[in-house]
């Protein structure tokens, strides 16, 4: 009966433990995003941004929280694109180099910005297409205090 109780305790155990764990869900957190889940609780990088309804936006996820750019635009000046956006003291500055369409990122080309300061890119990367009227692409990359992941980009020239 002994050993009976404690597999009996156990069991209870574990499928309350299991019940509780369960309740959080993850998935996209980001309302611009076209697989938005209100029901998630944390972000899990799986935001989807839909580019064929030919809005210019520039949106990323910034240590999970979603940012999308009041501001935005896109130069193209010596050899690079530089597409940059704030909102709300917050911005993204990146210099894409306008001859390669992915490559990586890093202190010399990404930053993350905030009101006071800015920290550089450690390492990421970014993909991008031009056509005659717009360039949009997706990026990420790290500073050392920040992760900005599903980053993605759309601008009219």
């Amino acid at each position: 009966m002994f050993k009976f109780s404690n597999v009996f305790t156990f069991l209870l155990i574990s499928i309350l433990f299991l019940s509780l764990s369960s309740c959080k869900k993850d998935g996209c957190t980001n309302p611009e995003a076209s697989n938005y889940n209100s029901e998630a609780d944390e972000n899990d990088g799986s935001c989807v941004f839909n580019f064929n309804d030919q809005t210019e936006k520039l949106v990323a996820t910034i240590n999970g929280n979603s940012f999308s750019a009041s501001f935005f635009s896109v130069t193209q000046e010596n050899g690079q694109y530089v597409v940059s956006g704030t909102d709300d003291g917050i911005g993204l500055s990146l210099s894409l180099a306008d001859s390669v369409s992915n490559g990586s990122l890093n202190s010399n080309t990404a930053s993350y910005v905030v009101t006071g300061g800015q920290e550089a890119a450690n390492s990421g990367s970014y993909s991008y297409s031009v056509n005659s009227e717009e360039i949009y692409g997706t990026f990420s990359f790290e500073t050392d205090s920040h992760s900005i992941t599903t980053g993605q980009f759309r601008v009219d020239f």
